[in-house]
């Protein structure tokens, strides 16, 4: 997933059109078809994959934005992602790092300090028996998440935008080398979930306060019902209420 620079509000897709242009182009590839131009057909054939894997972006799409605004107008849930996502702590965390990696990309790149070949090689040779060693060591089944997620594997911090890479002289050679041997779960299309910014944290939560606040002046405003006058003896044009009737218990 490409970081995004900037925040942008999200809207909905209009998936009608799309469903249009694939009903057109199936029957455009029927009639190509039985008509014997199968050069055209194969042509249509791979419009209509284009419009189907846009098809389905755009549902997947969809279907993100209504899970988000559905947990951002829900205060519990809403709390209980935030706290799975790392807390305030972590917002505040992302949006320091979003600001450095903008003022890091204006900065022209620093060029590593060039090292010695028989370091580099005496490095790369122990990384690669390493590598070996611990992808034996994994068992087949497991995957790890590649971000930080919800304990529903639903949403996720954007990822930051960061400056640019320093050079190097040898493209193999990493200083700051990590090795996870275990394999990364995908995030991208139908499996992709639902990227959250620390705006729109901030901004559902003084939206709840607003619409707590319109309810709270609503029942300030609205009338208290009218109560229904008591039946007096006097208005009952003297019919006298019936006498309780004791019941006794027998012996």
């Amino acid at each position: 997933m490409k970081p995004r620079l900037a925040y942008t509000r999200p809207r909905a897709i209009d998936i009608a059109p799309l469903r249009l242009r694939i009903a057109l182009l199936l029957s455009e590839i029927m009639t190509l078809a039985f008509a014997g131009r199968l050069t055209e057909s194969l042509t249509a054939s791979r419009a209509m994959g284009r419009a189907y894997k846009s098809l389905m972006r755009a549902q997947v799409h969809n279907r993100n934005l209504e899970l988000k605004l559905r947990m951002l107008m829900s205060p519990a849930w809403r709390a209980r992602v935030l706290s799975d996502l790392g807390g305030v702590r972590r917002l505040a965390a992302w949006t320091f790092a979003s600001r450095r990696g903008a003022t890091s990309r204006e900065k022209p790149a620093a060029e590593r300090a060039r090292r010695s070949a028989w370091w580099i090689e005496k490095t790369l040779r122990a990384r690669a028996r390493r590598r070996e060693i611990a992808k034996a060591c994994v068992h087949g089944r497991v995957f790890n998440d590649p971000c930080r997620l919800d304990r529903d594997g639903l949403f996720r911090l954007a990822p930051v935008a960061r400056g640019p890479r320093r050079a190097c002289s040898n493209p193999d050679w990493d200083a700051p080398y990590r090795y996870d041997p275990v394999p990364k779960r995908a995030l991208t299309g139908a499996k992709a979930v639902a990227v959250l910014y620390p705006l729109e944290f901030y901004s559902a939560v003084r939206a709840c306060a607003a619409r707590r606040k319109a309810k709270q002046r609503l029942k300030r405003l609205r009338p208290l019902p009218r109560r229904r006058p008591q039946c007096t003896l006097k208005q009952t044009a003297g019919i006298r209420p019936r006498p309780s009737v004791r019941r006794y218990a027998l012996p």
